[in-house]
């Protein structure tokens, strides 16, 4: 939207609405270095807006490093490689990964993640899902 005299909220050159009055903003740091990401990796930043449909993370894992053997979640997960490589084991094969690739996870699939010699940063999307609610269990 170059045009000077745009309002935001009203519609374009185009004609077509301007959303950005509408998205709140989600600002953003470039979290990088030893002393951001723990030894062992992890997420260096995460979607975190009240009331949202989406979740989304950057993980960052060392050289080496990786993510265990899991089932993942009850949702189809979009993932992108943004730095570096991966290997991501799935029970169909292994999926060789480097940076702009984009891989689907279907809804529970196994996986394992295994970063390359450089490591990887990596981008995950997927719908919002609550988290674990721990109750207790009746004894039988």
């Amino acid at each position: 939207m170059s045009d000077a005299s745009h309002t935001p909220g009203g519609p374009d050159a185009s004609g077509a609405p301007d959303l950005r009055a509408d998205v709140p903003r989600v600002v953003t740091s470039t979290l990088t270095g030893p002393d951001v990401v723990p030894p062992s990796g992890g997420a260096v930043w995460s979607l975190r807006l009240p009331d949202r449909d989406l979740d989304s993370n950057v993980v960052v894992l060392p050289a080496g490093g990786g993510i265990g053997r899991h089932l993942g979640p009850e949702v189809d997960v979009m993932f992108h490689v943004l730095d570096g490589s991966a290997t991501i084991e799935t029970a169909g094969g292994d999926v060789p990964v480097v940076a702009g690739d984009v891989v689907w996870l279907p809804k529970r699939s196994e996986r394992r993640i295994v970063a390359g010699p450089d490591g990887v940063r990596y981008l995950t999307v997927h719908r919002h899902r609550e988290g674990l609610a721990l109750t207790a269990r009746t004894p039988v």
